[in-house]
């Protein structure tokens, strides 16, 4: 009996030094926790973004942009500084915004796709927004979507899931890889 006590005792003494950190779902990619920091979602008049990055709701603005004279268009997600310069900047494009679920490339020659090719990018800026911090691209060992669930003249909706990963940070302080998980944008 005084061996179990003595046993319980260092499992308590062991478990009070150690920090516990979120624990990512099994789906998840197995990536490094980061206390990955939120910043505003600005004026959202066009439209929202939301996701779950490292266990935190993550929110921000959402506008498309004309690529081109087809009616393809790119979709971008920004987060600002409380100053309002740009922090967290998403885009994807090319696309022509047919309702359906698309596997994130960035191979722009990839010849799986017929009619256009989506691609993805992501970035930090400093807090005047001025100096980027990390340039991300989908990490192609994870299946990256993007899924457009309506698309009418006057309202674009989806959802994403997307692992962005950078060759290397210009500082320490960022991430080397990124996950954002039951994105949605409207």
């Amino acid at each position: 009996m005084k061996r179990i006590h003595q046993l319980l005792c260092f499992c308590l003494i062991l478990s009070a030094g150690c920090k516990k950190e979120p624990v990512l779902s099994s789906s998840d990619p197995n990536i490094p926790y980061f206390d990955f920091r939120l910043h505003n979602k600005g004026s959202q008049e066009f439209g929202v973004a939301t996701a779950s990055v490292f266990g935190k709701h993550w929110e921000a603005s959402a506008n498309i942009w004309k690529a081109d004279s087809a009616g393809n268009f790119m979709v971008f997600f920004h987060t600002y500084s409380e100053f309002g310069e740009p922090r967290d900047k998403i885009s994807f494009g090319v696309t022509n915004g047919a309702v359906g679920t698309y596997a994130i490339s960035n191979d722009l020659f990839d010849s799986i796709f017929d009619d256009f090719i989506v691609t993805s990018s992501y970035g930090i800026a400093t807090a005047d927004g001025d100096e980027i911090q990390g340039v991300y691209m989908a990490d192609s060992s994870y299946q990256n979507v993007i899924t457009i669930s309506k698309n009418n003249s006057e309202t674009l909706e989806g959802t994403f899931s997307i692992l962005f990963t950078t060759p290397g940070g210009l500082h320490t302080d960022i991430p080397g890889k990124v996950f954002f998980k039951d994105g949605k944008f409207k």
